[in-house]
């Protein structure tokens, strides 16, 4: 007997990060302070699988097909210093729309 089954679904994510701070204590004095990054992310899909009997088993392949959109200002910085002189380090862009999540 085969079996298929389609069922929708939506989800809610946040991704919480934070870094501690930190400094070299070598002649080039790297220092980074301590920060939080935190991200949104919402989520809308569908999952199908089906099932059938195979050598007296059953066996149930899945799929998971999903559209993902970041709810964040994309700016996520970190903040350093070298030699006394603060920059800042931008972390790449993957954009807010996705097929797959940020991990």
């Amino acid at each position: 007997m085969l079996g298929i089954a389609l069922k929708p679904y939506a989800g809610l994510t946040t991704q919480l990060l934070h870094q501690g701070a930190f400094s070299e204590t070598t002649d080039f004095g790297l220092d980074f302070p301590s920060q939080s990054f935190t991200k949104v992310t919402t989520l809308i899909g569908a999952r199908a699988q089906f099932s059938f009997q195979f050598a007296g088993f059953t066996v149930v392949p899945q799929g998971n097909l999903a559209w993902s959109h970041a709810l964040h200002d994309g700016s996520l910085f970190t903040h350093a210093a070298l030699y006394d002189s603060p920059f800042l380090i931008e972390a790449a862009d993957r954009g807010s729309t996705s097929t797959s999540n940020w991990k």
